[in-house]
């Protein structure tokens, strides 16, 4: 058997790029004779058929659409490696610290950076436990280690760096102190005991299944804590449990939700065959997104960003095969959602299983604890808010369209609405690849990597967004045709999305400039772009326009409907625009006030 070569991968995308073999072989130097025959030992070296040939051309069969993305992101990752050692510059300076959950370290670990004399630099700090810091000291993961060292626990943490051949040197000695307001009954104490402290909540930091007393990293331990708070992850768990109780809940009451949201009689057994499957499935698209945030949270924005397209792409793939070849209908939209979630998450699980990986499953995370749930549900409030606004709006959509065109208009929209999310998706992944880079970057201060990373998504984003575009309005038959061969329904379909798609190169930006602000921690500012959409253009829009179009035009209502989504992304976008022109105003100010401090 041979070896597949990188060259064999870049004339697979070639070729895809071209459309045909003769033009990719001009383009690529190569006789069109010794091109075919790459592709042909490649094609049995691994035993599926890439290309399908025939006298229009060739073009990918389904195997060849699942090794083109695996090859494209081989290619990537080459090119990665050659940019970082080809030609390479002077090193950055490199520096790992490890540390117990102390804010000091943090404070002194922000200092040294500021105070570092190098333009380029990569630093690392790890807030982690104490038998992992000692480990990935010993194995040179980090130069230093921060630990806690007390007449209690000395002996045997000693024993354990010196098995490690690691030596201990003391950064300084704390006695024990208690912050208390003026205020507090304990203030007016000369000495305060732990039986005083005994009645108040009591942190304690989880040391996993490894830890003991001795890893502990608290100064003092009491015998008993009535309030005790362990610190560690529940997203996992909790998105778990969220997404059972509604999956359960929403199937009990499903019939009255569906009828509420603009079902009738003609239109419910299909909603009801659909959203049944899509419920019973609830569990696996909340642990998917919950993981999907963990990944980009963990430092694998890439990884995140593919979760979310390689997801999108396999459901598109496997819609048409189990809506028309396995002859499902509806019910087989349903399912490849749901199994291309289940692959995704069977991605995320192995990735998060790896014990390397700074956040990894282990024994002993998944007992919820009742502060840490409560802060969760606080920081995913607004996300919340904005997704029930989302939820009213297709309440309005439906409603009207039900009014004015019936129950193949709803049929129609849904059509619309699922070929947009195909391309709304990919743009998400996109957005949620610069989001740790962009927040990462933004705290350290480096506005001009800030500025390349939004101008890189916004061209990404819009080229997605405008490809959308051109195929809603060149090709709009061809792909509604993919979900249905009702004539009359394909009309409705091709006419409102040629309306819909109208200003659709323009939403990738705004969807970029909203998520923007959610990266540099101007959660209100994203939150208000998000809504503005929404409840300032949108919502009044629908409530207006289907009455000034039935009244005083020669369309009906439902054009009014259609007319009045791209019409508020016209102005969302004009909105963040305008916003984010100001924002970086503000960023170059700040980069020129360094430049000239830098030069004094």
């Amino acid at each position: 058997m041979g070896v597949m070569t990188l060259l064999q991968l870049k004339y697979i995308v070639k070729i895809v790029e071209c459309g045909s073999m003769n033009e990719a072989s001009h383009e690529l130097y190569v006789s069109q004779p010794a091109l075919s025959s790459s592709v042909k030992e490649l094609e049995n070296e691994l035993g599926i058929e890439i290309f399908t040939r025939s006298s229009q051309g060739i073009a990918l069969t389904v195997d060849g659409a699942e090794f083109l993305t695996y090859a494209r992101q081989v290619l990537d990752q080459a090119s990665l490696l050659e940019e970082r050692y080809k030609n390479a510059k002077p090193r950055k300076q490199l520096c790992s610290v490890s540390t117990q959950h102390y804010m000091f370290a943090v404070e002194a670990f922000v200092e040294m950076i500021d105070s570092t004399k190098s333009d380029e630099y990569e630093f690392t700090i790890r807030e982690t436990r104490t038998k992992d810091i000692i480990n990935q000291v010993a194995n040179m993961l980090s130069e230093i280690g921060i630990i806690y060292l007390s007449d209690f626990n000395k002996d045997v943490i000693g024993k354990l760096l010196r098995e490690k051949h690691l030596e201990f040197h003391p950064l300084f000695r704390a006695p024990l102190h208690v912050f208390i307001s003026r205020d507090n009954p304990l203030a007016g104490k000369k000495k305060v005991t732990m039986d005083d402290l005994k009645p108040l909540p009591f942190i304690q930091y989880e040391q996993g299944e490894e830890g003991s007393f001795f890893f502990a990293e608290e100064a003092v331990w009491p015998e008993y804590s009535p309030k005790q708070i362990n610190v560690t992850d529940r997203a996992t768990i909790l998105n778990f449990i969220i997404g059972l109780a509604f999956g359960i809940t929403t199937l009990l009451l499903l019939d009255p939700i569906l009828y509420f949201f603009g079902a009738s009689e003609a239109t419910i057994g299909y909603a009801r065959d659909y959203m049944s499957i899509i419920l019973m499935g609830n569990v696996i698209t909340h642990m998917y997104l919950g993981l999907n945030s963990v990944l980009r949270a963990s430092g694998h924005p890439r990884k995140s960003m593919y979760a979310t397209i390689y997801t999108v792409v396999i459901n598109a793939a496997l819609d048409p095969l189990f809506i028309y070849g396995f002859g499902w209908g509806i019910r087989g939209a349903a399912i490849a959602t749901v199994l291309a979630q289940v692959i995704a998450l069977i991605w995320q699980f192995h990735i998060l299983s790896d014990k390397s990986e700074l956040l990894h499953f282990r024994r002993g995370i998944y007992r919820l604890r009742r502060k840490i749930v409560r802060d969760i549900l606080a920081i995913g409030m607004s996300p919340f808010l904005m997704n029930l606004a989302a939820c009213f709006i297709v309440i309005l959509i439906n409603k009207g369209l039900k009014q004015y065109g019936g129950d193949l208009m709803i049929g129609a929209y849904g059509i619309v609405n699922r070929l947009a999310f195909f391309f709304v998706m990919i743009v998400m992944g996109i957005n949620q690849g610069m989001q740790p880079i962009a927040g990462y970057n933004f705290g350290a201060r480096q506005y001009d990597r800030v500025l390349r990373v939004l101008r890189l998504t916004i061209i990404g984003a819009t080229c997605v967004t405008g490809a959308g575009f051109l195929m809603g309005e060149l090709a709009p038959r061809l792909a509604v045709s993919a979900f249905t061969n009702d004539p009359e329904l394909i009309r409705l379909a091709v006419e409102g999305m040629r309306i819909v798609f109208i200003c659709f190169p323009i939403i990738g930006f705004q969807m970029v400039a909203t998520n923007f602000f959610m990266s540099i921690g101007m959660a209100g500012k994203a939150i208000f772009l998000s809504l503005s959409r929404q409840l300032l253009f949108l919502m009044p829009g629908l409530i207006f326009l289907p009455h000034i179009f039935d009244v005083h035009t020669r369309w009906d209502g439902s054009w009014g409907v259609w007319c009045a989504m791209p019409l508020s992304d016209l102005m969302a976008s004009a909105v963040a625009f305008f916003m984010l022109v100001y924002q970086l105003r503000k960023f170059r100010a700040q980069m020129d006030a360094a430049r000239s401090t830098n030069l004094q």
